[in-house]
C-alpha cells in the first residue's frame, strides 16, 4: 500500500512540474545605456483585459547591472493570453540627495528652504502584440540623460522587437572541423553569427562581468578571446607549442581561466587581466574535464589513463587530493545546491 501511495505522489508532483500547453517561454531584457545608478526598477506587469499579472523578478542591483549594460530582467512561462502592455515601474532619485528614511531628502540649490522628504516614483505601459510574445524576447533600451545641477532625468525607454538578440538569448556552438564558432538564437532556432577563430576550437567558457566569451583553440595552441556584445574577435592568447587545450573554465571571480591542456597532459591558470600564464600544473597523460567548485573555488580535473580524479587548488596552486575511479572518467560536473 505505501508503494502504491508513494508512486501516486511521485506521479502527481511529475505533472505538476510539466509546463503548461498554453504557456509561451517569456524574456524581458533592459538595455542599459548611460552613467548614472540612481534609477531602481521596481517591477514587471503583463497588463491584459481582465487585469494584470505580475511576473517575479530578482532583486536588482543598479551599480553592478551598470557595469554590465544588459540585463535579464525576467525568464519563465507566463499564460498565452491576449495581453495589451507591458507595464515597467521604476524610481528614480536625484543626484543631489541625502539618505533618509522611508523616503529622500532633497535639496533645492535654487531655494532657501529646508530640505524636504521625496520619493521619485514612475510606471509606463508598453504596447505589446501577440508576435512580439510569440518570438519570446521584449527589449526594453533604458537611457538616462544629465541636466543641469548634476541632476538626471529620464531619457526614455523604449520597448522594441529586436532585430539583434541579446546575450542571453544566444547559443555558442564551437565547431571543431570548420575552425568557428556558431552563434545560435534560442527563440528562433536561427544562426545569428558564425565567428572565424583559430583551429579546431573546442572547449568554451563565458564571462558575465566583461561579456566576453573565450575559446580554446586546439588546433592553434591558442585562446581565442571574442567580444560577447558585438560578436568580434578581440584577441588571442598564446600558449606553449604541443598543449592542445580542450577545456576551460572559469575562476569563481571570473580573473582567472582554468586552461585544460590535453596535449601536454597540464592545467594552466591564466590571469585575465594581463593575458599572462600564472601557473602550470602537470597532471599526467590524457585529462579530460574540468569543474570549478564555487564556494570553495576548487577545480576539479578527470584523467582518463590514470582513472583518477584530480583536485586542484588555485590560491596554494597545489594539487589537494588525488582520487582513484572504477573506470576511466570523463566529464566532471560539480552539483551547486
Amino acid at each position: 500500500m505505501r508503494i502504491i501511495i508513494g508512486t501516486l505522489i511521485g506521479l502527481l508532483i511529475s505533472v505538476h512540474q510539466l509546463p503548461a500547453q498554453d504557456s509561451i517561454l517569456l524574456s524581458i531584457y533592459l538595455n542599459w545605456s548611460g552613467n548614472s545608478t540612481d534609477w531602481q526598477i521596481d517591477s514587471l506587469q503583463l497588463v491584459n483585459s481582465e487585469g494584470y499579472s505580475q511576473l517575479p523578478m530578482r532583486p536588482l542591483d543598479p551599480a553592478q547591472n551598470a557595469r554590465r549594460k544588459q540585463i535579464k530582467l525576467f525568464e519563465g512561462r507566463v499564460a498565452e493570453r491576449d495581453y495589451r502592455s507591458l507595464r515597467v515601474c521604476w524610481r528614480e532619485d536625484p543626484h543631489q540627495q541625502l539618505e533618509a528614511s522611508p523616503g529622500r531628502l532633497e535639496t533645492d540649490p535654487d531655494s532657501s528652504t529646508s530640505p524636504q522628504l521625496v520619493t521619485r516614483n514612475y510606471s509606463r505601459d508598453f504596447a505589446i502584440d501577440g508576435q512580439q510574445l510569440k518570438n519570446g524576447c521584449l527589449l526594453l533600451n533604458l537611457t538616462w540623460e544629465p541636466v543641469e545641477e548634476g541632476r538626471f532625468q529620464s531619457g526614455g525607454i523604449i520597448l522594441q522587437e529586436y532585430t539583434d538578440p541579446p546575450l542571453g538569448a544566444l547559443v555558442f556552438v564551437s565547431c571543431e572541423g570548420s575552425d568557428c564558432i556558431t552563434v545560435v538564437d534560442r527563440f528562433t532556432g536561427k544562426v545569428t553569427d558564425i565567428i572565424e577563430v583559430g583551429n579546431r576550437p573546442r572547449g568554451l567558457a563565458w564571462s558575465r562581468s566583461a561579456q566576453r566569451l573565450y575559446a580554446a583553440c586546439a588546433g592553434s595552441d591558442q585562446i581565442a578571446v571574442i567580444d560577447g556584445q558585438d560578436r568580434s574577435l578581440i584577441t588571442f592568447f598564446q600558449l606553449q607549442y604541443g598543449d592542445t587545450p580542450s577545456r576551460l573554465e572559469l575562476s569563481v571571480d571570473e580573473s582567472q581561466l582554468f586552461v585544460l591542456n590535453r596535449g601536454s597532459g597540464t592545467l594552466l591558470v591564466m590571469d585575465l587581466h594581463s593575458g599572462q600564464e600564472v601557473a602550470r600544473v602537470v597532471t599526467g597523460e590524457g585529462p579530460a574535464a574540468l569543474a570549478v567548485d564555487p564556494l570553495a573555488g576548487y577545480v576539479y580535473l578527470s584523467e582518463e589513463p590514470e582513472r583518477r580524479i584530480v583536485t586542484f587548488d588555485p590560491v596554494t596552486r597545489e594539487v589537494v587530493s588525488s582520487t582513484l575511479t572504477l573506470g576511466e572518467p570523463g566529464e566532471v560536473l560539480y552539483e551547486e545546491f
